[in-house]
């Protein structure tokens, strides 16, 4: 998580855009919130807050993006959605080329 934050400081973005949020922050963000009862606050809420701060319009941008290529299924908004198998898959590769 240090080295997002790291990034971000670096980055000095006027304009913030939708390819400035990584895909593999919003999957594991988004499965993380749903896989335990407890978290609840879902990608949208911790990437709109400090310290990265994204506005929450892109946020949603990215994320009905990730719908649109099958990685994230929405049940009742962007906000409640959940990985699909696609999106677990393309997590996990996320995390065995950073092992």
């Amino acid at each position: 998580m240090s080295e997002i934050i790291c990034k971000l400081v670096n980055m000095r973005i006027k304009k913030y855009q939708c390819k400035h949020i990584s895909t593999h922050d919003i999957l594991l963000f988004q499965s993380y919130y749903n896989s335990n009862p407890k978290v609840y606050q879902c990608a949208l809420e911790v990437l709109t807050s400090f310290p990265f701060s994204f506005p929450e319009k892109v946020v949603l941008c990215k994320m009905e993006k990730l719908e649109n290529k099958g990685l994230l299924e929405v049940g009742v908004s962007l906000r409640c959605s959940y990985l699909t198998d696609k999106g677990k898959e393309l997590l996990s590769s996320f995390v065995n080329v950073k092992d």
